[in-house]
């Protein structure tokens, strides 16, 4: 029988770095989830040469115009892209919000390994170019 952490399995830390045995340090478990959440939103599409479709659509979105209509794109744009690159969490929520800097949208995610029921966040910066709406 698969148990949850055979199921989420495990890989590089990052930044990279070695553990106290002079191993590559690695993250398992809900850590490694959260590490894939991280590079698929922080990957824009065409980042990667061998796989041009992998990442999220936000980073076209950087120098809208900062609005109500950028915050629900850039929510479609993150739920997509993590329903179809990370397969081992459900997607329960994605909001986005301005912070106090205009320049900065909060992503708010709610997941949860499938398997387990413990949901779990996961709060993502993304920096944009504020502009202001034409008149």
């Amino acid at each position: 029988m698969m148990s949850n952490s055979d199921f989420v399995g495990q890989g590089f830390a990052f930044p990279m770095g070695l553990n106290h045995q002079g191993e590559i340090q690695m993250v398992s478990g809900s850590a490694n989830v959260e590490r894939s959440i991280q590079l698929i939103i922080g990957t824009a599409y065409g980042e990667r040469p061998m796989r041009p479709d992998f990442g999220c659509g936000i980073h076209d979105l950087v120098f809208e115009v900062t609005s109500v209509e950028l915050l629900s794109q850039i929510r479609v744009q993150v739920r997509s892209s993590l329903r179809r690159w990370e397969t081992r969490a459900d997607i329960l929520n994605v909001n986005a919000s301005f912070a106090n800097d205009p320049s900065l949208v909060e992503i708010s995610i709610t997941y949860r390994i499938k398997g387990n029921y413990d949901p779990r966040n996961l709060l993502v910066p993304f920096y944009v170019i504020p502009q202001l709406e034409e008149q």
